[in-house]
């Protein structure tokens, strides 16, 4: 069961940077909105999709909260970064060369914690965003898109003088304006807590959504198969399987085959706790041999420590 909600939002914006310059707002930027909500989930999901008409210019999302922070959370490969917000930007002229500007990237989450409670926000391939401040509150500003037409500009407010990226040349880059339809997604949750364990959690649980796929009978017509037999034999299967289950707090990272061992795959398990577990390989007695190993699938000494915000590669080998 699940409730939706359809919104259509419209901004009236300069259609380039000559207009923006001149303080004139001659073009409509539409969005539609989708948020759904299905039962027992407790992240919100938002679907943003609307058509670029116009050029160089960012478009945001601002997830508003309850929530004032000197801090930001992003997720990165096997942790958590904290960022200070708002950094104080008074003289910085004397001691930087361009603005250090408190946009940041994650791999997935952002996050702003107050106390007992939270914000948690997952984007789907959303990389960059930026914690607003307020006078009584602070918001997540979520980057969909940012659209150019060239690089090598000059004289920037964030960078005066230097050329963005290339020097004394202008490369004029029009696909980048991003004049086409675009899909975003992302979700949002509250939660009581923002350790590092709940949310990977929110992350795997949005992010690592499950496949499927209809299987389908051949087109006779177009694939003549007059002079084959060919039989579709019934193959009942169950509708669940587990290939194994771990009762800790150790999270699946990834599930890739062996290289090195026939009947093997390899399994590489997070720790995303601030305390170092123990595995427990008794959660593998179903295999034929259980090994810990590094990276280039070398067998290491048979330790079960994983230390914080560390990961362990296991082979398991299956009976034959």
């Amino acid at each position: 069961m699940q409730q939706s909600m359809a919104l259509q939002a419209s901004l009236a914006v300069p259609k380039n940077l000559e207009t923006r310059q001149q303080g004139i707002m001659d073009a409509e930027i539409v969005l539609d909105i989708q948020l759904t909500l299905n039962q027992g989930d407790e992240q919100l999901k938002v679907e943003v999709n609307t058509i670029n008409q116009v050029d160089d210019h960012r478009v945001r999302v601002l997830v508003s909260s309850d929530i004032q922070t000197d801090t930001s959370i992003s997720t990165q490969p096997f942790a958590l970064m904290q960022r200070e917000v708002a950094p104080n930007l008074e003289g910085w002229r004397e001691k930087f060369r361009e603005c250090p500007i408190d946009i940041e990237t994650t791999d997935g989450a952002v996050a702003i914690a107050e106390h007992d409670k939270g914000l948690v926000v997952n984007g789907r391939g959303i990389k960059e965003f930026q914690v607003i401040k307020g006078e009584h509150s602070d918001a997540i500003a979520l980057t969909l898109f940012k659209s150019t037409g060239r690089l090598g500009k000059d004289n920037l407010t964030w960078r005066p003088g230097r050329a963005s990226g290339i020097n004394n040349t202008v490369v004029y880059t029009p696909d980048a304006q991003l004049q086409k339809s675009m899909s975003f997604e992302f979700s949002i949750a509250l939660t009581d807590k923002v350790d590092h364990q709940t949310i990977r959690c929110l992350e795997m649980d949005y992010l690592d959504t499950p496949f499927s796929y209809q299987k389908q009978s051949l087109n006779s017509f177009e694939n003549r198969l007059e002079r084959f037999q060919v039989r579709f034999e019934p193959r009942p299967s169950q509708k669940q399987f587990s290939l194994f289950e771990v009762h800790q707090p150790l999270m699946l990272s990834s599930v890739g085959h062996s290289f090195i061992k026939d009947n093997a795959v390899i399994v590489r398990l997070f720790n995303a706790t601030d305390q170092e577990q123990i595995l427990d390989i008794t959660q593998f007695a179903q295999f034929g041999e259980v090994e810990r190993v590094n990276y280039r699938e070398h067998t290491l000494a048979q330790e079960w420590a994983v230390k914080a915000n560390n990961s362990i590669d296991i082979r398991v080998t299956f009976k034959v």
